[in-house]
């Protein structure tokens, strides 16, 4: 493995273990997330590449999405601490309308089923600052496979093309969280 994404994983993961609190736990998961944040930007730039995505391209926001205990921490205080009262109500009975629908599918099915994330609002995503690791490294070099995907869950249509540097890299600081 790359020494610099052995080295990243593990500070992530030293730096976590050894939270002592709620705030430096929260301290801790930021870090980790802008840590996550820089390589992606450092691995585009070595890519000499252009991603496809934007503000309100919300075709990954339809994808099933794996989440750590880190990433439900940050949403949940995001949520408690800057939504309103209604709309933690309405976030909530989002996810368990989502859930309803989740719950008797295969995991193919779940990938396949292109439901709108229940933090998704007109096309953005609600919790952005603190949006989940797997949502941070999601990019993609062309718009058209993300759409096909959305409007044609099951077709066979192009792959999303992705930077490999940009899904090694992210998903050593993803591991490194989630020790």
């Amino acid at each position: 493995m790359n020494p610099f994404i052995e080295k990243s994983r593990e500070e992530t993961s030293r730096e976590l273990q050894t939270v002592k609190s709620k705030g430096e736990l929260k301290a801790g998961c930021l870090k980790a997330d802008k840590r996550l944040d820089e390589a992606f930007a450092k691995e585009l730039v070595l890519s000499k590449m252009t991603i496809a995505c934007c503000a309100g391209c919300h075709y990954c926001c339809h994808v099933k999405v794996d989440v750590q205990p880190r990433d439900i921490f940050l949403i949940a205080d995001f949520i408690r601490n800057r939504f309103t009262a209604a709309k933690q109500a309405e976030v909530l009975a989002k996810a368990k309308a989502n859930w309803g629908k989740i719950e008797p599918m295969t995991v193919s099915q779940h990938f396949n089923a292109a439901l709108p994330c229940s933090l998704l609002e007109d096309g953005k995503c609600t919790v952005y600052p603190v949006r989940p690791s797997s949502c941070r490294k999601a990019h993609s070099l062309r718009v058209e496979p993300c759409k096909n995907f959305l409007e044609n869950p099951e077709s066979d249509g192009p792959p999303i093309e992705l930077i490999a540097g940009i899904r090694e890299t992210t998903s050593a600081e993803y591991v490194g969280t989630s020790r």
